[in-house]
């Protein structure tokens, strides 16, 4: 029951509504629920049941609030597969909260939007949390485009050996692979035993 006064009920109750094509409506509201749990069950199920017409709800609560509920609105958005989402991904892409980018990331990995790559280069070479670069790079790899080759293959050489290993299995996405040969051979010289398997 979504009105019931246990906030634990009402989580139960909005993951339970993600499985049903009705109701969106009140999952949308309760996007705003007094109970953070609440909050972000509503938009994983606006998520799982690729909610188009909740779209523009779960960007508004991207652009304004923080923590594992925009995070959470992030991974939805990329559930919803709609490009429209792209420009408020990527605005998340710049957040102080890992968390967020991490989403925003994951996000743009499911829509999979070329106009989308340059972000996801920028947020593969510099971002200061590992598994958001590890998870541009396997962002990178399903966009899919040979011009990301560059990067990923800088990204070979990263501190983070999640990171690396993203990096090499994108290489295996690409559209041609002019490029990945080299660098994978690079990266099978190294000291990495699950990058030199990979490779």
């Amino acid at each position: 029951n979504l009105r019931a006064e246990d906030p634990c009920v009402r989580k139960i109750a909005a993951k339970m509504l993600g499985h049903s094509t009705e109701r969106t409506n009140q999952l949308v509201k309760l996007l705003d629920d007094g109970a953070p749990r609440v909050r972000e069950a509503a938009a994983f199920a606006l998520g799982v049941g690729e909610r188009r017409e909740a779209r523009s709800a779960l960007e508004r609560t991207l652009d304004t609030r923080e923590g594992a509920l925009a995070a959470m609105s992030a991974w939805a958005l990329g559930e919803i597969h709609d490009s429209a989402s792209v420009p408020a991904l990527t605005r998340a892409m710049r957040t102080t909260d890992a968390k967020v980018r991490l989403g925003a990331v994951r996000g743009l990995a499911e829509i999979r939007d070329e106009r989308t790559r340059p972000e996801l280069e920028r947020a593969l070479r510099a971002d200061a949390d590992a598994p958001v670069r590890a998870a541009a790079a396997y962002a990178l790899g399903e966009i899919g485009s040979p011009a990301s080759a560059g990067a990923l293959d800088a990204a070979l050489g990263d501190a983070n050996g999640e990171v690396r290993y993203a990096a090499a299995s994108a290489f295996g996405e690409l559209h041609e692979l002019r490029k990945a040969p080299e660098a994978l051979v690079r990266a099978a010289t190294t000291g990495d035993a699950r990058l030199k398997k990979l490779a």
